[in-house]
């Protein structure tokens, strides 16, 4: 949970003040989601995919990377090479918008779309 805009304390003016306002603001200020900043995990060896959809695979710890663009899957490994999972329109794929990885049964499911920018694009 979290949310765009903090509760700013100043905003309330004498309010802030109220004991059950401080303990609402107390309350609120404990569930405030962390922000950790992060660095670079990998660096991929492509530059070429327009990555609209990414799912991380913890069975086999690695990343997989849907490309809009090309219209495939790829998977990187730690370092960020990447191998092909799924070649380019494989099956009729269209540009992949977004993935989720289900370890329990194996399975990947993909979200795809057509759209002008994807590679050999034809409206029908």
């Amino acid at each position: 949970p979290g949310w765009d805009y903090p509760l700013e304390i100043p905003d309330f003016g004498d309010l802030a003040e109220d004991p059950r306002f401080v303990a609402v603001a107390e309350t609120l200020a404990a569930r405030a989601p962390a922000l950790e900043h992060g660095g670079v995990a990998m660096e991929l060896d492509r530059v070429d995919l327009l990555p609209e959809g990414v799912a991380w695979d913890p069975r086999r710890s690695e990343l997989l990377i849907g490309s809009m663009y090309q219209r495939q899957i790829l998977v990187a490994d730690a370092d960020g090479h990447t191998r092909e999972l799924v070649p380019p329109q494989h099956e009729g794929l269209l540009g992949v918008l977004g993935m989720s990885v289900d370890s329990e049964h194996d399975r990947l499911w993909v979200a795809a779309v057509a759209a002008p920018f994807i590679r050999d694009y034809e409206q029908s």
